[in-house]
């Protein structure tokens, strides 16, 4: 049953919408005419006001990428899993403050506490999946009880004291959604139809099975660029966990997701301010700390407005959900081609600025970036960056760690030639050549620009 909210609903004028469909389809035809983007785009404020795709999204069957076809939304996921806890703590079914053991007995760190799964701070495996290999036999399917069985058979002890550090952790809204399953004595498709899915009217998102080749129908894949060539990029098969992943939406529905928090939320007006706060991480023994920039309710968050965001990335699949709910606007795309590492940033400031009257930047393609996974020491000190501030690069043990303003500690990982991508923050670090050692940071993301002040580019 839906919550009893209703916030007042934005129409947007007939001659806005035109320019609105004109400025997107030009990007977006552009982006696809030079092998950047395959997918779909819905923009819209209660209403659509663009919707369309691009290029196939199964390109042996020849199926059309259309704003109804389904695709792995990867870490977005994670959005209606802090969801569904918050739907419990309504019902007064469950405890953000309690022991994740008072509901999962087997759960094996007594102190982790249900928030530390939301907030990425229970100290899980900093590898995520990868720490199993060879720990679980490769042919059997990697359910959330298998992987905490393991946890316990191995004696695993958390990484850091729970509460107290940041790693991004999507094994920790595994165990949330199972957490949800042994409260509610549903399963996992079952809840999220009833409490999200039926709601809403998103008829085209589900839960992949496990085996690939139980795949009913014909299956989005998600491709990367061979030289002009596209060639398969595939999900991973045998995992059975979800609650971090492993959901797949249409662009339409992510969209009806997305604009619910602002016209009929599924989580009361309670559940909505607590969790858009951020949770607090101290560490005691480094004596720094900090609000963390992902609220409990799973969205990255401007500190000063109601601007809000979700990325996802699995393989050659690129998602993103953005809303401002002071102007009552969403905007939502997925893609299947590898979009490259810089362009998804770009794309959503260029469609921010088309929804607000603006003219889109010309994007394109970042060039001379400096830094790399074996010289990475010359760039470790401190940085200040206008609109940002003080920025600190280390390494530690071949880790690239970061820290901005708060004083939280984030990692960040080389996922494209000569950019650090840095979870938790969702910001891309890049050194132009011609830049100053004193303002060579340059900061790829625009959503951290586009939710909060407006950083350097």
């Amino acid at each position: 049953m839906l919550a009893a909210v209703c916030l007042p609903q934005r129409t947007v004028a007939q001659g806005t919408a035109d320019r609105i469909r004109l400025a997107a389809d030009s990007l977006l035809h552009e982006l696809h005419e030079r092998g950047w983007f395959s997918g779909a785009v819905v923009l819209g404020t209660n209403e659509e006001i663009y919707a369309k795709g691009f290029g196939y999204a199964n390109v042996e069957s020849r199926l059309p990428f259309t704003p109804d076809v389904a695709a792995d939304g990867a870490s977005i996921a994670k959005t209606l899993t802090a969801a569904a806890l918050f739907m419990l703590v309504e019902g007064g079914r469950l405890d953000l403050e309690a022991p994740v053991v008072r509901y999962l007995p087997e759960y094996p760190h007594p102190k982790v506490l249900v928030w530390h799964l939301l907030a990425h701070t229970a100290g899980l495996p900093e590898a995520e999946y990868d720490f199993f290999n060879g720990l679980i036999p490769s042919h059997r399917i990697k359910t959330t009880d298998l992987l905490l069985a393991t946890l316990r058979n191995v004696q695993f002890q958390p990484e850091f004291i729970p509460g107290t550090r940041f790693q991004y952790s999507s094994l920790g809204f595994d165990v949330a959604a199972l957490l949800v399953e042994r409260v509610t004595g549903k399963q996992w498709a079952s809840f999220l139809r009833e409490r999200v899915f039926e709601p809403l009217h998103m008829d085209r998102t589900f839960l992949r099975p496990p085996q690939l080749d139980d795949w009913t129908g014909v299956r989005t894949l998600s491709y990367r660029r061979a030289g002009d060539s596209l060639v398969i990029h595939d999900v991973f098969d045998l995992e059975g966990f979800y609650g971090g992943s492993n959901l797949y939406f249409s662009t339409r529905d992510l969209f009806r997701w997305s604009r619910s928090f602002y016209t009929r939320p599924v989580l009361s007006r309670g559940s909505l301010q607590h969790g858009s706060t951020a949770p607090v991480l101290y560490d005691s023994i480094r004596k720094q700390g900090g609000h963390s920039r992902i609220n409990l309710l799973s969205w990255y968050y401007a500190p000063k407005a109601k601007r809000f965001h979700y990325p996802g990335a699995l393989q050659g699949f690129w998602s993103s959900a953005y809303r401002d709910e002071n102007r009552k606007y969403s905007i939502v795309y997925m893609s299947n081609n590898s979009m490259p590492q810089w362009l998804r940033p770009m794309l959503t400031r260029a469609l921010i600025e088309i929804m607000e009257g603006r003219p889109a930047p010309t994007i394109e393609e970042p060039r001379d970036l400096l830094i790399t996974q074996q010289n990475v020491g010359e760039f470790t000190g401190t940085y200040f960056v206008p609109a940002v501030g003080r920025v600190g690069i280390s390494e530690d043990n071949n880790r690239v760690l970061v820290t901005m303003g708060n004083g939280i500690v984030y990692r960040a990982f080389f996922v494209a030639d000569r950019q650090l991508y840095i979870p938790g923050l969702d910001v891309w670090l890049a050194f132009p050549a011609s830049d100053t050692p004193f303002a060579r940071v340059r900061w790829l993301s625009i959503f951290h620009s586009a939710i909060g002040a407006r950083a350097a580019a």
